[in-house]
């Protein structure tokens, strides 16, 4: 003989089911979000490390292309470079560093 209440205990026992099976999913999802987080944080400190280290290449690069090219210019001096090289060695470092920075400027800040 089956009580009167069995579609109602089964209904119950479902929606206890249902709930748990959210609440695991609620966990599952918490710790999705929590490594996300975490590793877009490593993505903006790995960003501000390497954006740093690029610039003070850059700035060193350019630093050595200024120095070569006083040092051209000066009469003092006896460094001299032929002046096809010159505008060779200016276009190139130009070209190499506008290159490098829409590179790194791309990774920094992807479309989205």
């Amino acid at each position: 003989m089956v009580p009167a209440d069995a579609p109602r205990l089964s209904h119950e026992v479902l929606q206890k089911a249902a709930r748990r099976e959210l609440a695991a999913k609620d966990l599952r999802s918490e710790s999705l979000l929590q490594e996300e987080i975490e590793d877009l944080r490593q993505d903006r400190e790995l960003r501000q490390e390497y954006s740093s280290k690029l610039f003070t290449l850059v700035v060193v690069w350019l630093g050595l292309l200024w120095l070569a090219v006083f040092a051209h210019g000066l009469p003092v001096t006896r460094f001299r470079l032929d002046p096809d090289v010159l505008r060779l060695l200016v276009a190139s470092t130009t070209a190499s560093v506008i290159g490098l920075f829409a590179i790194v400027a791309n990774y920094l800040f992807p479309r989205r």
